[in-house]
């Protein structure tokens, strides 16, 4: 998250156990976090997730300035208010803070983090991660759908020395038109 709050999917695969009583079944799920991710539900809910951190990024960043200048602020999920009396004032912020957050390079920012802290951090020693990773990439394989387990201790498992992490093109907006909007926020 831009704000530097760590954001968690605690998404993973449950197991379950199904129980025979003599007059019906009962299935336990188990939920104890020794289970591995479920891949499919961590992919689908990455992108709304990550939108989602924007968005309360930009909130956090209007309140703080709303307290700064000693505007009444409240807020529930993105709809934001304030008295009547500061609503051009808060208009001004909203705009002011949404232009500051998305002038910097948040995709890039995510996917340098996302390498950071994912990657093979004994890429140049004798991990066993990092060479299963060569041997498929060599065959083709794409690592996106290949999970190895290294027994290097520490080693977070994920190569991205050939991972397709190509970030859109930028566009030509101009963020300060945003200031001039009349729709910029309900």
């Amino acid at each position: 998250m831009p704000m530097g709050l760590p954001v968690v999917q605690p998404y993973f695969k449950l197991s379950r156990k199904r129980i025979k009583t003599a007059i019906s079944q009962v299935t336990l799920v188990c939920e104890d976090g020794t289970e591995p991710a479920d891949r499919i539900k961590q992919r689908g809910a990455f992108p709304p997730n990550y939108v989602h951190s924007l968005d309360s990024s930009h909130m956090l960043l209007t309140a703080a300035e709303c307290r700064r200048q000693e505007i009444t602020f409240a807020a529930v999920h993105d709809s934001f208010w304030t008295h009547a009396g500061t609503v051009a004032q808060m208009n001004s912020i909203l705009r002011d803070q949404f232009i500051e957050l998305h002038r910097e390079p948040q995709l890039q920012k995510l996917a340098d983090e996302l390498k950071d802290k994912y990657s093979c951090k004994y890429r140049d020693s004798a991990c066993e991660h990092a060479l299963a990773m060569d041997e498929r990439h060599a065959k083709g394989e794409n690592a996106a759908d290949v999970i190895v387990s290294c027994p290097v201790e520490g080693c977070c498992r994920v190569s991205f020395e050939n991972a397709k992490l190509k970030l859109p093109k930028l566009g030509d907006l101009d963020l300060n038109c945003v200031r001039n909007s009349v729709y910029f926020f309900a």
